[in-house]
């Protein structure tokens, strides 16, 4: 009985490790962020890769005046609107992201899943953000 009491134990120990490195780790801001306001944050889920899926509270979506920021766990992805090419709102799965299509190699491609989609689009639009509704 000691022995399965110490297992949860440390299964429970191992989740909050986890789950304390990708949501505390994704509010710690990149070095281009240190001392601006962003226009518009929010914890949302994200798709990298069209492969790894990330969901609900772990991923932070930030936008700024000339860029916007991605952060899940210790990864911070930057990418300035003059990378954008365009984003398109459109269903992924079995839910409705939105695609970030850019120029960046060392970035991979993202969908964001988000609660505030609408307002996301209006915040990025009027960043002068190409959006497309597909």
């Amino acid at each position: 009985m000691l022995w399965i009491l110490l297992a949860w134990g440390i299964m429970g120990m191992l989740v909050l490790a986890v789950f304390g490195h990708f949501y505390l780790g994704s509010k710690h801001l990149a070095p281009e962020e240190e001392g601006l306001q962003p226009i518009y944050s929010e914890q949302c889920g994200a798709m990298f890769d069209d492969f790894l899926l990330v969901t609900f509270p772990f991923v932070r979506f930030s936008v700024y005046k000339t860029f916007l920021v991605v952060a899940c766990g210790s990864k911070k992805y930057v990418l300035p609107f003059a990378d954008i090419q365009e984003v398109s709102a459109k269903w992924y799965l079995l839910w409705k992201g939105i695609y970030i299509k850019h120029s960046r190699h060392d970035i991979p491609p993202i969908a964001i899943g988000s609660l505030y989609r609408s307002t996301l689009l209006s915040v990025l639009r009027n960043q002068g953000v190409a959006i497309r509704y597909a």
